[in-house]
């Protein structure tokens, strides 16, 4: 994803992590609306509520893969920096 968006993300959140959080219980929200809801569904609305919901839900997964594929991204950089440089690498905090 773009630099903009990790950017955002950041100024946002605060870090990486925190957003990794909010996602996290954003789609664990989500999956058990849509665990609850499936049960109660009896409609043509409800249904299609249940399909966006599964939207969302997807959305969410691919926030998540995306945070956390940028958090790996960083400590690997900050694991093979040598020692020197390694305090000018910002941390996720």
């Amino acid at each position: 994803m773009s630099e903009s968006r990790r950017q955002r993300v950041i100024e946002e959140y605060g870090s990486l992590p925190a957003y990794q959080a909010y996602v996290t219980e954003g789609r664990d929200v989500c999956a058990a609306t849509i665990k609850k809801d499936r049960l109660t569904a009896w409609t043509v609305t409800q249904f299609q509520d249940l399909a966006t919901e599964a939207d969302y839900l997807r959305d969410w997964a691919a926030d998540l893969r995306w945070v956390t594929a940028e958090i790996a991204a960083d400590e690997t950089e900050r694991a093979a920096a040598p020692a020197s440089a390694a305090s000018f690498i910002p941390a996720n905090t």
